[in-house]
């Protein structure tokens, strides 16, 4: 029973991680990904008249686009699978022998012209 307890804690701990990294550190402002981050919505909709009834919504994708330290763990889950199981983050590369990263889409290609 207690190691349930502590299991249950960690957990609770690891999911609590980027709340309290956006009370500590502040929301991510730069991204590596080749897009706009989100912005926090108004209260109201955009002719300004009425309520936003999207603001939830809204909210959600301003929290999964700021929360604190997002650039390192997507980092770091990169390096766990590639170094722990062998495979890459994206389903478009390859992880090849001795580090190589090769284009799913060339790998393809090559299989076809045999």
């Amino acid at each position: 029973m207690r190691r349930n307890l502590a299991y249950i804690a960690l957990m609770l701990c690891i999911c609590m991680l980027p709340s309290a990294g956006m009370l500590l550190f502040g929301p991510t402002v730069e991204t590596r990904e080749n897009r706009t981050l989100a912005k926090w919505p108004g209260l109201t909709d955009e002719s300004g008249r009425g309520l936003n009834v999207r603001l939830l919504s809204e909210a959600g994708e301003w929290v999964t686009d700021h929360f604190a330290l997002k650039n390192e763990m997507v980092t770091a889950n990169a390096a766990v699978r590639a170094d722990v199981f062998h495979v890459s983050a994206s389903d478009k590369v390859i992880l090849g022998r001795e580090g190589w990263l090769y284009y799913a889409s060339s790998l393809d290609d090559y299989r076809g012209a045999n």
